[in-house]
């Protein structure tokens, strides 16, 4: 379950890619209040480069047989859930409770790049 091929990496990388341009297209129409698009589009810029991570994730994981390009690439997609999901669901339920998810996620975030560094560090 932990090693996950490069083409999977990427193809998840590139549907989060998608969805980040998508959704920063809705918000800019439809949010309104500028408050809540400034939350959202911030999501949007998070997912939209972690997304290109996984294209990263995919790359080394081709050229490592380092657990740690599979460690980053879950870390990436579960950071991506916890933390663009908490600055999109914030503005648009208004419940605070959800920016508790938030840290989770950049918590996760950061634990990709390490990974992907160490998996990078491990390459042939």
């Amino acid at each position: 379950m932990l090693n996950i091929s490069p083409r999977i990496w990427a193809t998840i990388g590139a549907l989060n890619c998608f969805f980040a341009v998508a959704l920063a297209a809705l918000a800019s129409h439809y949010l309104g209040e500028m408050e809540k698009v400034g939350t959202f589009l911030k999501g949007t810029h998070y997912e939209m480069s972690h997304g290109l991570a996984l294209f990263a994730v995919a790359w080394v994981s081709s050229k490592s047989s380092s657990p740690f390009a599979a460690i980053a690439g879950w870390a990436f997609t579960l950071g991506i859930i916890f933390f663009c999901g908490a600055l999109y669901l914030l503005p648009l339920t208004g419940i605070k409770l959800i920016g508790l998810a938030a840290p989770v996620g950049g918590i996760l975030l950061l634990s990709g790049w390490l990974s992907l560094a160490l998996a990078s560090w491990k390459m042939e």
